[in-house]
């Protein structure tokens, strides 16, 4: 699975590598070490937010992001069903939203 954005920013080399560690280490350390893990991003993230520029954002979308954009973004994550899903609803927004400008080109006229 790609990583997002947020985990780009909120993990780094080494907490990737001590994720990579944890099947190799006993029971308890496993724990120890998976609860190390969300505390380094925990802080990560808490230092994100706590900088000047502290939200994320979308570099390639020129105009103001919609649900749209939303739906796309997350369609990498989702099993199949859940792409069906989205896609039906995509597809009937695309229709709504050409069916909106027809009738506002008609209004023109």
């Amino acid at each position: 699975m790609k990583p997002t954005l947020f985990d780009e920013i909120t993990q780094n080399r080494h907490v990737q590598m001590i994720k990579s560690a944890i099947p190799f280490a006993d029971a308890k350390r496993q724990r120890m070490l998976s609860a190390f893990v969300r505390i380094i991003e925990l802080q990560q993230t808490m230092r994100m937010f706590s900088a000047q520029e502290n939200d994320l954002k979308i570099c390639e979308v020129e105009e103001e992001p919609s649900v749209f954009h939303l739906l796309n973004s997350v369609k990498e994550y989702c099993t199949e069903s859940e792409l069906e899903t989205i896609d039906n609803f995509l597809n009937a927004y695309d229709m709504l939203h050409a069916y909106e400008m027809m009738r506002s080109e008609k209004g023109n006229v």
